[in-house]
């Protein structure tokens, strides 16, 4: 119930927020806006609030978790912000000053015929946004099971939302790299895991905001598309060219698999038993990939679903940051068409033209400023690839747009927090964010542009060509900005490295797919339209009827083929996605070593463990020395010190008495082992060599002969 309230009460005050600060004109996305603002910025605030009393002791002082205290004070100064603007509501009514009403939910529904759109809309949204969340991640019976093609990233995800939840992880660090800070945008699962801690069970707590999240993904994505194509159906289309991408993935695949090729066969070593040696035909090979577990496509990492729907299942924050970036998007949409308008004839040379012209610089809106700066703020740790993209599309915008002072100000205000909050998280790990040049993505710098037009043509398949020829064709100004704008996260993903992971920059790639989908469906829609009309002028005259109602048909006909090829390798992305997930990883939580790490260690305290991913030991909201160490390389911490250094201390080189003096240093109280750390075939991981002399104040049999020592 606490849970659910502070969602309320988050989302009300974002809609205190949009209806005071963000313009009327953009009134249509008021609610999804209002609960991404909302719960953006009052879980911060949460966080924030918790780690201050935390590191002051104040919160040890009372003798209760900093998350309690927390979350009464911003609750209650939430709930004053939203009871004060209504009482200053209600009062203005009163005296008949009230410019606008208080918006109702659903006001903007009527226009245009939007209620049979937007409701089939969100109904299929919701279907999807299940199979994306719940289908992957429940509770069932104690037991936490998670998707095997999502577990792998649900371990730190997870374990960083216990280690709010039912630990102490204030300073903040990577549960599976304890001590070094964090260099990852964690705060959505602050937010789940302050859910977990107010009541909501772990599946939901991570669930509930995300099908949300998504939700709002659709309605503001649809409605920046209805805005730009001037097309209402554009409101489903564009965010269904998003759930289901356009690829040749599946074509590179079906020819893999009726070839024979070392990879197909290693997938399905079925097709070396069929007779005659020839390869599967057509039919076949769609039977084996559509009743597979393997995603798609021949290109570096296909088979990990890198660009599939899966994405949105495994990276939860990463709709949520999206989301974001389209709220600050169509917030200033309004000053882009101020600009446009004043330089609307001279095209892109009256941006160059008008840049210095003074109607261009001498208005500064604060009220949509004030709300960009709010959520800019903690956008470099909620997500911060969309915070880059956003950088871009800014830039975009503002060569065409009204109001640039604000633009500065925003991209300001947005490096300053960048830096600041990796400064604050990371400690030594910001040093591995290292932008360099780096051609080719995934193919390697050796790749010429030949073979990197190859590859965005088999990424992106038919909407490749349209994404370079349409943000030139949009029939309006602030199309063909945004449009233009959608493009330079791709140029980024093919030439720029941030961190020591090349793989990372595939959110660039969708990113920059994602911005030109309204393009897309406005090019689909309109041969749709082109072809109803010359069917009805058919039907009108009999002059060229036949010759038109031809046309008609060739218009429709080519707008159903397009729209079936551009989203067929989505399809069959969601099916190995459903087929691949019916598999479950588990851990339990409700185990007696759960039970017992909780009841007899201190939340800060800090185990040298074997390298768990997805463990139950991470429920307990403890801290490892050394777990999966992936997850902290790739965002740049130094792995290879910390475990020469656990080696060391395992090796039996040195006294039990002088390593563990060093591994009280660094506040490593307790030492775990059990088979797979005594028999481990990790060439690069030392085995405990000895445990003589320390104290043994647990055993698990169960748990693979588990035992674990206190080092002081």
């Amino acid at each position: 119930m606490a849970a659910l309230l502070s969602l309320l009460i988050g989302t009300g005050l974002g809609l205190v927020l949009w209806q005071t600060l963000a313009p009327a004109s953009v009134s249509a996305v008021r609610i999804p806006a209002a609960f991404i603002v909302g719960q953006t910025l009052q879980a911060t605030i949460i966080y924030f609030a918790a780690y201050g009393l935390q590191v002051s002791g104040a919160a040890a002082a009372l003798g209760v978790h900093p998350l309690l205290p927390a979350n009464i004070a911003v609750h209650v100064l939430s709930l004053m912000i939203i009871v004060g603007f209504w009482i200053r509501y209600r009062r203005a009514q009163a005296k008949k000053a009230a410019k606008e009403p208080w918006p109702a939910v659903y006001v903007d529904l009527k226009a245009q015929r939007r209620r049979r759109i937007v409701i089939p809309a969100i109904a299929g949204s919701i279907i999807v946004a299940y199979l994306l969340t719940r289908y992957t991640f429940y509770l069932e019976d104690g037991n936490l099971l998670a998707g095997v093609s999502v577990f792998s990233d649900f371990a730190p995800h997870t374990a960083v939302m216990r280690s709010f939840s039912a630990g102490l992880n204030f300073p903040t660090a990577y549960p599976h790299f304890a001590g070094d800070g964090i260099a990852y945008h964690f705060f959505f699962y602050f937010l789940a895991g302050n859910l977990n801690y107010l009541g909501l069970p772990l599946d939901r707590a991570m669930n509930l905001p995300s099908v949300l999240a998504m939700l709002a993904f659709v309605h503001l994505l649809g409605t920046l598309a209805v805005k730009l194509t001037r097309r209402r159906h554009a409101y489903w289309l564009s965010p269904l060219l998003v759930a289901f991408r356009s690829s040749f993935s599946v074509w590179t695949w079906l020819n893999a698999i009726r070839a024979q090729t070392p990879e197909a066969m290693q997938v399905y070593p079925e097709l070396g038993f069929m007779e005659g040696g020839s390869g599967p035909g057509f039919a076949e090979a769609w039977r084996l990939m559509w009743s597979g577990t393997r995603f798609a496509g021949t290109l570096p990492r296909d088979d990990w679903g890198l660009f599939a729907s899966n994405v949105y299942a495994n990276q939860r924050h990463f709709v949520w940051g999206i989301c974001l970036l389209l709220i600050v998007v169509i917030l200033w949409l309004p000053s882009l068409q101020a600009g446009l308008q004043l330089t609307e004839k001279e095209g892109w040379k009256g941006a160059a033209k008008g840049f210095a012209r003074k109607e261009m610089w001498n208005s500064l809106p604060w009220k949509p400023l004030l709300l960009s700066v709010l959520i800019l703020l903690p956008f470099p740790y909620w997500h911060g690839s969309t915070l880059i993209v956003l950088l871009m599309v800014l830039f975009v915008m503002a060569l065409r747009s009204r109001d640039k002072g604000a633009y500065i100000v925003m991209a300001l205000v947005a490096l300053a927090s960048s830096l600041a909050l990796t400064s604050f998280f990371a400690g030594e790990a910001a040093a591995g964010i290292e932008p360099a040049f780096r051609w080719g993505f995934l193919l390697g710098e050796e790749a010429g542009f030949r073979e990197v037009l190859v590859y965005l043509m088999t990424l992106f398949g038919l909407a490749f060509p349209l994404m370079l020829i349409l943000p030139w064709q949009q029939k309006t100004a602030e199309g063909r900005t945004l449009a233009a704008a959608g493009l330079f996260p791709l140029i980024f993903a093919m030439t720029v490295s941030l961190t020591a992971d090349i793989t990372v920059n595939h959110k660039f790639l969708m990113l920059a797919y994602i911005l030109l989908t309204p393009a897309l469906a406005g090019f689909l829609l309109d041969l749709v339209h082109g072809g109803l009309r010359k069917i009805r002028q058919s039907n009108m005259s009999r002059l060229d009827s036949r010759r038109r109602a031809a046309q008609g048909a060739l218009s429709l006909g080519l707008a159903l083929l397009l729209g079936s090829l551009m989203t067929v390798n989505g399809v069959v992305d969601l099916k190995v996605y459903l087929n691949k997930n019916e598999q479950k990883v588990g851990l339990q939580t409700d185990s007696a070593l759960v039970e017992w790490l909780q009841a007899n260690t201190d939340p800060r305290d800090i185990f040298i463990t074997p390298p768990w991913s997805y463990h139950a030991f991470f429920y307990s909201g403890r801290q490892s020395n050394y777990g999966h160490s992936y997850y902290a390389w790739s965002a740049g911490h130094n792995t290879e010190e910390r475990l020469d250094e656990q080696n060391r201390w395992l090796s039996g080189d040195l006294p039990a008495e002088v390593w563990t003096q060093e591994a009280r240093a660094r506040h490593v109280r307790y030492l775990i082992v059990n088979d797979e750390f005594r028999h481990t075939t990790d060439a690069a991981m030392q085995p405990p060599v000895h445990t003589e002399g320390l104290e043994e104040v647990a055993a698990f049999p169960e748990e693979g002969n588990m035992v674990i020592y206190r080092l002081y």
